[in-house]
C-alpha cells in the first residue's frame, strides 16, 4: 500500500478497538508522508478495520468512529493496544 486518499473501499476484517495515546495524525495511507486528513484527540476512541506493515516495518491501523464513519491511518504507537490484530489482504 501506499498513500491514496481518504476512501480506501474494504470490509472490517477485525472486531477490536482502543483509545489514541496522544494527540494523533490521520493519514491517507500507512506512512507519516502521507496527507493528513484529521487529528485525533488523546483519549479519543476508534474502532479497528484491519492493519498493514509498511516499507519501514511499522504497523499501521485503519480506523473508524465510535459511530461506524471510516477514518484512516493511524501509526500503532499511539494506539493504547498496539492497533489491530487482522492483517488487511493485499489486493
Amino acid at each position: 500500500m501506499t498513500c491514496g486518499n481518504a476512501y480506501w473501499p474494504h470490509e472490517k476484517w477485525d472486531t477490536g478497538s482502543g483509545r489514541t495515546t496522544t494527540e494523533a495524525a490521520v493519514h491517507t495511507g500507512p506512512y507519516g508522508a502521507c496527507s493528513v486528513t484529521a487529528y485525533l484527540p488523546a483519549g479519543t476512541y476508534v474502532t479497528y478495520d484491519c492493519y498493514t506493515v509498511n516499507d519501514y516495518g511499522n504497523t499501521w491501523t485503519w480506523v473508524r468512529a465510535s459511530g461506524g464513519a471510516s477514518i484512516g491511518w493511524v501509526y500503532d504507537a499511539y494506539l493504547d493496544n498496539g492497533g489491530a490484530t487482522a492483517l488487511c489482504p493485499k489486493y
